[in-house]
């Protein structure tokens, strides 16, 4: 396995990311970190799936990590989906093929699942989700909703 950092264009943005490769690798994975996470927090998941022939690429979502933005700040979800569309372009541009599975665990979960309801699935064999997050664990009190909005 090689793991090497790369920077990938996102509109007018450069994502830090990690991209481990495997040797002679059967899919690759496109890794979707959670809320406030970076992607080399999963670097021991990337090494099992290397062990296993599979190689993994991800970066640091805008608003996270060693990417732009303001920190957690997103204007729409649509942000989140061109970070994903531009791991995919630049995979292409490297001419990586074979399968690709689109991963995310918590928030990334969520990311992953609604952007395979609202764009183009032919690029993915499959999608894996752990722990995604679909819902508040405590539904917040009108006072701190209107805090929160105010904020």
């Amino acid at each position: 396995m090689i793991k090497n950092k790369i920077s990938i264009d996102s509109d007018d943005d450069k994502l830090a990311g990690l991209f481990w490769q495997a040797e002679n690798p059967l899919a690759t994975v496109i890794l979707v970190h959670g809320l406030g996470e970076h992607i080399s927090r999963y670097n021991h998941v990337a090494e099992k799936f290397a062990s296993e022939n599979i190689s993994v690429i991800g970066t640091d979502l805008l608003g996270h990590g060693e990417s732009p933005g303001k920190r957690g700040h997103i204007n729409s979800m649509e942000d989140f989906y061109t970070c994903i569309d531009s791991v995919l372009s630049y995979l292409k541009l490297e001419n990586i093929d074979g399968p690709k599975i689109l991963y995310g665990h918590s928030m990334g979960g969520n990311i992953v699942i609604n952007y395979l309801l609202e764009k183009d699935q032919e690029n993915f064999c499959c999608a894996l989700v752990t722990s995604p997050w679909l819902k508040l664990a405590i539904k917040p009190t009108a006072i701190q909703l209107i805090l929160a909005r105010t904020m």
